[in-house]
């Protein structure tokens, strides 16, 4: 091997080296890729158990929960897709016969006072 062909060589490996540690940043996430949505500003910080505790930083509840983010609804979810299906009210129902509460075989069409009391 001549000496040109060596200082070639490693020109060659010193290109792929640096051309296998900007992909590798690329792909690990520290470069921004330009095609990624934005991660959403959450809007505040809810408790899971108690929805009236609010906070606009994230941390815990006093109770040592985690906080978790709510985020703005998007316009589209709004509006709801597809047809309109028409739900009729519940009609009020009729009680057909009353039972005795420490009597199960007791039934009756009116409502009453039960035979044990």
């Amino acid at each position: 091997m001549t000496p040109a062909s060596r200082g070639k060589a490693w020109w060659g490996l010193g290109l792929v080296l640096v051309l296998v540690i900007l992909g590798g940043l690329y792909f690990s996430g520290l470069v921004p890729l330009p095609f990624a949505q934005p991660k959403p500003k959450a809007l505040c910080y809810v408790s899971p158990k108690n929805p009236n505790f609010i906070k606009e930083t994230p941390g815990k509840d006093p109770e040592g929960n985690e906080l978790v983010p709510v985020y703005a609804t998007p316009t589209g979810a709004q509006k709801p897709t597809g047809s309109a299906v028409a739900v009729a009210p519940k009609a009020e129902r009729k009680i057909k016969y009353w039972v005795a509460p420490m009597d199960p075989g007791y039934i009756r069409d009116k409502s009453g006072k039960s035979p044990m009391g």
